[in-house]
């Protein structure tokens, strides 16, 4: 009974593709792709130089991770950090030509009020895709 090498691991067991039947198996197969990742990450920093190594130990600890996770999800949405800096290129850019016609001076939080500004907007646009759905169609 051969298996494809796409659904083995190292050791010759079907990992991918397998049915779980209990909380057992989903148990193990959490075991095993967290003993897999602390391996891998063993291998790597073998490479690297002590600090770096240092500084790798740091960024995977577990808190740090999870943090990094969310920030991801939530505030640091591509979308929402692209519309923020163009927002605050624009915006900054048409102020200052304002500003320079008129005559007023600039106080230094329009750049920071305007980034704001364009990464809610940003926000809302994420917002909409993932309420209707906006899918691709591969033709």
């Amino acid at each position: 009974m051969a298996q494809s090498k796409s659904n083995q691991t190292k050791a010759g067991q079907a990992v991918q593709g397998s049915v779980l039947h209990g909380p057992h198996e989903a148990a193990m197969l959490a075991f095993r792709r967290e003993s897999s990742f602390s391996e891998t990450m063993a291998a790597v920093q073998e490479d690297m130089s002590p600090h770096a190594r240092t500084f790798s130990r740091f960024i995977h600890l577990a808190p740090i991770e999870i943090t990094s996770d969310i920030v991801s999800r939530t505030v640091g949405r591509p979308t929402a950090l692209l519309c923020g800096g163009i927002f605050a290129f624009f915006g900054l850019f048409a102020l200052y030509l304002m500003a320079r016609e008129i005559g007023f001076s600039l106080r230094g939080s329009e750049l920071y009020l305007l980034f704001v500004v364009g990464w809610l907007v940003g926000t809302v646009i994420d917002l909409f895709r993932i309420i209707f759905g906006a899918t691709r169609t591969d033709a």
